[in-house]
């Protein structure tokens, strides 16, 4: 169901089990796992199904440095669907070193590995339309894989690795409707939250403060929050939230809004390839599904390590398109094009040069002497991108002469400097606006400093070719775009470490029941994140790879009387079988120790019975919940269970909810209680 809160009645409360702020990729994404799960949920989006101008301002505020960053209202966007509806398309996943800590990366280290994400890559691959997840060459492309450059066998770079590219996907346009049939969700556009209410002990949310810019206020209640808006404004939302935690929420340490992190990008130098033209390729290729990928030259682990540097990558580049001395008639189309390219394009293809006359004719020129090419170049956008359901990715220029440019993405080092705060201004719902403090360290310059060294040393050593470039003006190349993109990620970092950390590992802020979803949650940014993309994205892609962890079953939400009567029923129908069924040993010893503090408000479920005895309708909120759980949820000895069961129900004086889960029979299995009662439900 789908509502617009500029037209709901003033001081209405809306209430959910579960309320989730901001439609983007994440947001979405986590209310589709939840159709049908016999959930209430609350969908709140900012803005519409259209973009909207006023909305749009709500983004607006302050940057500390015009050339370092761009404006915060830029490469986001406030409506249904978030900045999934303006992104490009890549897709990689982050690579192993990402996670590990490293000495000479300080505060890198992730509180998860990636082994325990694979899962859920695979899952947000298909919904992003990014096809397999595969993103090694070889196996995705088969006989149609091919060298980038035939004969260079780098000992410091491999060209294996893949960028897959989606559709680009609109996370609103596509899945909007099935959250519009859904009779347990409840989206609510134009639904701006402008406060995070605590209750007055400040360790639970008790409800959101929600306004509308026709004047129109309400609250939003529920047993769970999740936070899905974007690595700038989960942080603003948080910083704003002063009623009861002066400094903001979680933020008690000065950590939220730091480690502000983007990539870092830039096209460099000249490439020149002693090869046939044949024997160099760094175009696109099309899978089996369609998909397009893209090999490129990625910096091995091993010498991340021996050299003390970031993640880094490149691929071969079109000369810089500001440049009419490139005398190629597509490239200078482009560049008069220029007026009608997004900015999110735009800032990137010119480089935020201003260019006089002589150089705008020089443009004219080139395109005139080769009119055919550039007609061919633009019948070719018009049908493979602008008209095409899965557009063509980007512009590749394929090089007569075996001539290109270098261009790079280079991980940034995750700098409690780098931040975003409050400004002093409001918006117009009252709102302080961002101001952002972007700042790069000498350990990112001295990343692409090293690597391009690499590069130069290996194209050498090799005999395909040569690099030239001036090594003293890497660093204005990496600053040349600044903060690039979209990809805002760091400022609600999560880890084990309340002293370096606004969120555990399993994403909840350092108090009770809020959930705060990618990007913000990004310990480093890598060189590449999932959905990270040249038109600026959520991850926010979004990030998609901890949605999984958000997927879980959550903790301490009540059910209603109606539903807790129904699910009792359900569970005393089966306990004479479930009584006696042979579980494995290693459950049956956990449920033994548990039993003599469960056996009045606990019996056991097997699923299979289950699924034949209910409807499908009522068995696939079950099937969600029911799928193989974290092994580490399962590491709590039960004595650890039964105790913060026994505390909890000796309380008796406030309502409460536990969750206990065990495996039994392979079964995942939750037991709920509240305030000394019983209600039972699957898991």
């Amino acid at each position: 169901m789908m509502l617009d809160a500029s037209e709901l009645p003033a001081g209405r409360t809306l209430t959910a089990d579960l309320c989730i702020v901001g439609a983007g990729a994440a947001g979405i994404t986590l209310a589709l796992q939840l159709i049908d799960s016999g959930l209430e949920v609350l969908l709140l989006e900012s803005g519409g199904m259209r973009p909207e101008a006023a909305t749009q301002a709500l983004y607006s505020g302050s940057v500390e440095e015009d050339r370092l960053h761009s404006p915060p209202d830029r490469y986001r966007q406030r409506r249904f669907g978030g900045t999934s509806t303006i992104w490009g398309g890549r897709c990689m996943p982050f690579d192993p070193i990402d996670f590990e800590p490293r000495d000479y990366m300080p505060h890198s280290g992730w509180p998860v590995s990636r082994d325990a994400l694979l899962p859920y890559y695979r899952r947000a691959n298909r919904l992003a339309e990014a096809g397999e997840f595969e993103y090694l060459a070889g196996p995705a492309l088969g006989a149609r894989c091919r060298p980038m450059i035939r004969d260079f066998a780098s000992p410091h770079f491999s060209a294996d690795t893949l960028e897959r590219f989606s559709c680009p996907t609109d996370f609103g346009a596509r899945y909007g409707h099935k959250l519009a049939a859904a009779k347990n969700v409840t989206v609510v556009l134009h639904a701006n939250v402008v406060r995070i209410q605590l209750a007055r002990e400040g360790e639970r949310v008790e409800s959101l403060g929600v306004r509308t810019l026709n004047g129109r206020a309400f609250t939003a209640r529920a047993g769970q929050f999740v936070i899905a808006s974007g690595g700038l404004e989960n942080a603003r939302l948080l910083l704003a939230s002063r009623d009861v935690q002066a400094a903001g929420i979680g933020n008690s340490r000065d950590l939220v809004g730091r480690f502000y992190m983007c990539h870092l990008a830039g096209t460099i130098g000249a490439i020149s390839i002693d090869k046939p033209l044949q024997d160099v390729y760094h175009g696109y290729e099309v899978d089996d599904e369609g998909i397009y990928c893209r090999q490129r030259l990625a910096l091995r682990e091993s010498v991340q390590r021996e050299e003390g540097i970031g993640n880094f990558i490149a691929r071969l580049h079109h000369p810089r398109i500001t440049d009419p001395a490139h005398r190629n008639s597509i490239l200078s189309l482009l560049y008069l094009a220029k007026p009608i390219i997004p900015y999110e394009y735009g800032k990137r293809l010119h480089g935020g040069v201003k260019a006089d006359f002589a150089t705008w004719l020089k443009h004219v020129r080139n395109v005139a002497a080769a009119p055919f090419d550039a007609f061919n170049f633009a019948t070719h956008m018009v049908r493979d991108r602008f008209l095409a359901e899965r557009k063509f990715p980007s512009i590749i220029m394929r090089s007569r002469a075996n001539l290109f440019s270098l261009d790079f993405h280079a991980e940034q080092q995750p700098n409690p400097l780098s931040r975003v705060t409050l400004s002093e201004r409001l918006d117009p719902l009252g709102m302080p606006q961002i101001h952002v403090d972007w700042r790069y360290t000498v350990i990112d310059v001295d990343t692409v400093k090293r690597s391009l060294a690499l590069f130069a040393q290996d194209l050498s050593q090799t005999g395909v070719g040569r690099f030239e470039y001036d090594p003293d003006s890497v660093e204005e190349e990496v600053t040349r775009y600044g903060a690039y993109g979209g990809h805002h990620v760091g400022t609600v970092r999560m880890g084990t470490n309340p002293g370096d950390s606004v969120m555990t590992k399993k994403l909840k802020a350092r108090f009770q029941q809020k959930f705060l979803p990618p990007p913000g949650a990004f310990y480093s940014g890598g060189q590449q994140c999932l959905f990270a993309a040249s038109r600026g994205q959520r991850h926010d892609s979004a990030h998609a790879e901890f949605r999984g962890l958000l997927q879980r079953p959550l903790e301490r939400i009540e059910l209603n009387h109606r539903k807790q009567q129904r699910c009792a029923q359900r569970w005393l129908e089966r306990r004479n079988f479930l009584q006696q069924r042979e579980f494995n040993s290693v459950a049956r010893n956990r449920i033994n120790a548990a039993e003599p503090h469960l056996r009045s408000v606990a019996q056991f479920i097997e699923l299979p019975r289950l699924r034949a005895k209910y409807s499908p309708k009522m068995m696939r909120g079950f099937a969600f919940h029911h799928r193989p759980l974290s092994r580490k949820l399962f590491n709590e000895k039960p004595p650890a269970h039964e105790s913060y069961l026994r505390t909890k129900l000796e309380q008796g004086t406030e309502r409460i909810a536990a969750r206990l889960f065990f495996e039994c029979g392979g079964s995942a299995v939750a037991f709920t209680v509240a305030a000394g009662r019983s209600s039972l439900r699957p898991a």
